[in-house]
């Protein structure tokens, strides 16, 4: 950058915005089922069947917004 001000765009400016929104959730959702709870918030660890339920979880969610509600996605 040679010591200029980088130029950012609104919409990238957005883009991390949300991005930084998501990991925030994600922080404070934690895992289900935890390791010692059922649900535990603010954990950093995570096992193999948290990250099936979630898998799980987010199919349900993608296919009744896809599906279900009829969002429709484009891309270009």
């Amino acid at each position: 950058m040679n010591g200029s001000l980088a130029v950012v765009s609104a919409e990238r400016i957005k883009e991390l915005w949300l991005v930084d929104r998501n990991e925030e959730g994600t922080f404070f959702m934690g895992s289900l089922p935890g390791n010692s709870r059922v649900v535990e918030f603010g954990n950093m660890q995570t096992s193999g069947v948290s990250i099936f339920v979630h898998t799980i979880l987010y199919f349900g969610l993608i296919t009744i917004f896809l599906i279900a509600i009829g969002v429709h996605i484009t891309t270009g």
